[in-house]
């Protein structure tokens, strides 16, 4: 019931954010056949009165794992959840929340619980979802100001992903390969739920040297992942600031131009001249055509600004215009208008002027980098 984040987090805002000028994710899983450890949920915790199964680990030895959806499980989680939140939400650095309290790695699947385990701990669909919600919700509460994404399942969950979707959370699943990721959920989850401003991601399956003992092909693999709406890509495929195989440097440097929108005029039209004079204001008519070059929709409502500069970098005018049809619903593969007009000062001297673009989000204050 004490938490210590600073020691175990500390460090990795030092390292990434601070030294390296990155950005962190986090999950806190409680069950993990990968670790090394009897309790990877606290031995307190089972102390307290959480009921325990247990279940062989990768390296032989037995690990202790938590009953999820009994009710004072749910509710120490809760508690730490919110402590969580206290010490990450909104830090500088802090790029999304990944909820890890349920199933193996904190991923929707219960690997290694077998049906007697389940039917003594009275598991049923009903008590999952239960569960699921009651984590749904105390992340949401603990991270207003940080996006939180959920390691979705199968259909046979797929009310778990609806209500999360509901909540404001986005979508994770491990597992992409040739083919696509597990489950085919980039196909009928993804896609109609990237079109309800929810944000996909996917991470491999395998390392790269896991996917060439597999005979999977590197190429194929990020195909399938940029054939779906994914704004993330996690990968395993080397570690930062090590030498990674020429091959995976060029792959994942062109799924990373593609994932998430990328936004970018593809014709400008605009009056060619002016007329003013001392008394009377000129009108500057700009119509443009706009494309989105990557896999899904922006889920902020964004604005064009234009601005016209005099030689010395002095403003003449600007205008700010949100396009008839919001960029939210800008798909990849089609195009949009937007057009304004620029008021020019009466008085306003001959010569050459520039006309400058730019994609903002108003209110973060924010210059949207084009494509």
């Amino acid at each position: 019931g004490v938490y210590r984040f600073a020691e175990v987090l500390g460090p990795d805002f030092e390292e990434w954010v601070v030294k390296r000028g990155l950005r962190v994710a986090f999950r806190v899983m409680s069950q993990s056949m990968h670790a090394s450890k009897e309790y990877v949920t606290p031995k307190w915790v089972f102390d307290a009165g959480v009921p325990g199964v247990e279940h062989k680990a990768l390296k032989g030895h037995m690990q202790t794992n938590p009953v999820f959806w009994h009710p004072l499980y749910l509710e120490l989680q809760e508690e730490f959840v919110k402590a969580l939140g206290r010490y990450l939400d909104g830090r500088p650095g802090m790029e999304f929340m990944d909820i890890g309290s349920i199933g193996e790695w904190g991923e929707m699947h219960l690997a290694r619980w077998t049906p007697e385990q389940l039917a003594s701990t009275s598991h049923s669909h009903t008590s999952y979802v239960t569960a699921y919600r009651r984590m749904i919700d105390a992340y949401v509460r603990a991270f207003p100001n940080t996006m939180v994404f959920l390691n979705v399942g199968g259909p046979d969950n797929q009310t778990i992903n609806d209500y999360a979707a509901l909540r404001g959370v986005h979508f994770r699943q491990d597992g992409l390969k040739p083919g696509g990721a597990s489950y085919n959920c980039g196909e009928w989850l993804y896609k109609p739920y990237s079109r309800r401003g929810v944000l996909c991601n996917f991470e491999f399956h395998a390392s790269y040297e896991g996917m060439v003992a597999k005979k999977w092909d590197l190429t194929e693999t990020i195909d399938a992942a940029l054939a779906t709406p994914i704004s993330y890509l996690n990968t395993n495929l080397g570690t930062f600031g090590k030498e990674t195989p020429p091959i995976v440097q060029e792959q994942l440097a062109r799924a990373a131009m593609k994932v998430g929108y990328r936004l970018l005029p593809v014709d400008i039209q605009h009056t060619p001249y002016l007329l003013v004079s001392a008394g009377r204001k000129g009108r500057f008519v700009v119509r443009s055509t706009w494309r989105n070059g990557g896999l899904a929709a922006p889920t902020r409502s964004l604005a064009v600004r234009w601005t016209l500069r005099a030689a010395a970098g002095k403003v003449l005018s600007t205008a700010l215009t949100y396009p008839e049809v919001p960029t939210t619903a800008w798909w990849p593969g089609e195009d949009y208008a937007v057009a304004d007009m620029l008021s020019i000062p009466a008085g306003t001297p001959p010569g050459n002027y520039a006309l400058a673009v730019a994609m903002i989000d108003p209110g973060a204050e924010q210059t949207i980098n084009l494509a």
